[in-house]
């Protein structure tokens, strides 16, 4: 079976910021730092006016989970899901 994560940022799909969601989540979980949410919130913004760089972005929210096993990241993604 193959996962894949699904974010709504501009919440066409979905009542809320999934992204958002996910940023609380992974602080609540300890995986993510107080400067790592910044660095989110800060893009998230930047992504509502228009002005973010998806792929830096993406590079530096996925260096978070480097070293991780796909298996791992798999179940982080659905027990997140379930519970949202």
């Amino acid at each position: 079976m193959r996962t894949a994560a699904f974010f709504d940022l501009d919440r066409t799909l979905l009542t809320v910021n999934s992204g958002k969601l996910w940023v609380d989540h992974e602080r609540r979980e300890g995986r993510i730092t107080g400067l790592q949410v910044l660095d989110a919130a800060v893009t998230l913004l930047a992504y509502r006016l228009g002005a973010v760089d998806f792929e830096a972005a993406t590079r530096r929210a996925l260096r978070i989970y480097r070293g991780e096993l796909e298996d791992t990241l798999a179940g982080w993604t659905r027990a997140w899901f379930w519970r949202v």
